[in-house]
């Protein structure tokens, strides 16, 4: 098993320090190489987990380096991770402005890529950050898109992941109104959790 595959079961067990630990190797070694897709990948990938874990100070130092490397396959995620850090420390303007951005990326690259569902999950995502900063009108584009992406994959792993990241958002409102996207994240004949 490689170290992105390790990295990941790690934070699927929540063993943030190991998790931690891994993508910083990778890294390491993707920054040897000068591979682009690993150097900004593993580091996308390092920010989700230090958001996930508390750390959004992280998570942000963490997408402005990858961001350095501009890989586009990452660009949309990078600003969704940014959109929810920012949600998460009590900027929603920032939220907002990051959220809008991930959308526009995600657009870019789904015209290339239209059924690149990790691409879809951040789009909905960012729409559903957008919902929790005062834009009740995105939710229904969030619910579709995600709609979209469940065509491709329901895989449990996508899912789970993907859910991770919308309690983050979840995390930041007092009320139900994100639940019409968990349900369409979590896809038909899936449970959310």
């Amino acid at each position: 098993m490689d170290l992105g595959n390790l990295s990941e079961v790690a934070v699927d067990e929540q063993a943030w320090a190991r998790a931690v630990t891994l993508y910083r190797e990778a890294i390491g070694i993707g920054d040897q190489t000068g591979n682009a897709q690993l150097r900004s990948g593993f580091r996308t990938r390092l920010a989700r987990c230090q958001l996930l874990s508390g750390d959004p100070d992280g998570c942000l130092d963490t997408t402005t380096t990858a961001s350095t490397v501009d890989y586009p396959s990452d660009r949309a995620v990078l600003t969704l991770l940014v959109g929810i850090a920012r949600l998460r420390q009590g900027h929603p303007d920032q939220a907002t402005t990051a959220f809008t951005q991930a959308i526009t990326h995600a657009d870019t690259r789904l015209m290339d890529a239209p059924n690149d569902y990790a691409t879809l999950d951040a789009r909905a995502l960012a729409l559903c950050g957008l919902t929790a900063t005062g834009h009740p009108a995105a939710l229904a584009d969030a619910v579709a898109t995600f709609h979209h992406a469940r065509r491709i994959t329901t895989a449990p792993g996508i899912i789970a992941r993907t859910l991770r990241l919308l309690d983050q958002i979840v995390g930041t409102t007092h009320n139900d109104e994100l639940t019409p996207a968990r349900t369409a994240a979590t896809g038909p004949g899936h449970q959310a959790t």
